[in-house]
């Protein structure tokens, strides 16, 4: 599979910018911070190729495993991906593939908002399910420390998320034209 240039840069873009927007977090009792991580994805999911939003959250994840500092808290290791969070990091890449591929090439804010629901479940099952098994807690005590908490502020970058790709996507496609029509 050979990236174009466009593709690369866009990769390293993406990259870093779940990178910092990780570094906005609340930590909670619970051991599963509140994160910005996820607007990220669900913006990369909505505005790239399927390929480009999986590799890029394919390797946000790689670049934690070897030890980079691009987690939550400026951590990074093998430690984070075992420990109670390391759940919701997994789930980035199948989260963001879903999306991309529920959201599809139109803009519709109908599949959009069905496939971020897809990805959130997504997201919130196997973030849910790992921390289960990593602390050996209860679904009751799970849900209450992973989803509960988390489906407000959720809410808030679905929408903030499909706000920014509406107008991204209306940009590059206004710029295509002018260049377009500048050519003739």
């Amino acid at each position: 599979m050979k990236l174009e240039t466009k593709e690369m840069v866009q990769c390293a873009l993406f990259v870093c910018l779940i990178a910092v927007f990780a570094q906005i977090s609340i930590q909670l009792p619970t051991r599963v911070p509140i994160t910005m991580q996820t607007l990220a994805i669900y913006f990369i999911a909505l505005t790239s190729s399927r390929r480009v939003t999986l590799i890029s959250t394919s390797l946000y994840i790689l670049m934690g495993a070897i030890g980079l500092s691009v987690f939550s808290g400026f951590s990074g290791g093998v430690a984070a991906l075992v420990g109670p969070a390391g759940g919701f990091l997994f789930s980035f890449p199948i989260m963001a593939y879903l999306i991309n591929l529920i959201a599809g090439e139109k803009e519709s804010y109908v599949r959009w908002g069905l496939a971020l629901l897809v990805g959130s479940i997504v997201c919130y099952t196997i973030g849910t399910v790992y921390f289960v098994f990593v602390t050996k807690s209860s679904i009751i005590a799970a849900l209450t420390a992973c989803v509960i908490p988390f489906l407000p502020g959720d809410l808030a970058k679905v929408i903030v998320s499909v706000m920014l790709a509406k107008k991204l996507k209306r940009f590059v496609y206004q710029n295509k034209k002018v260049s377009l029509n500048s050519v003739n």
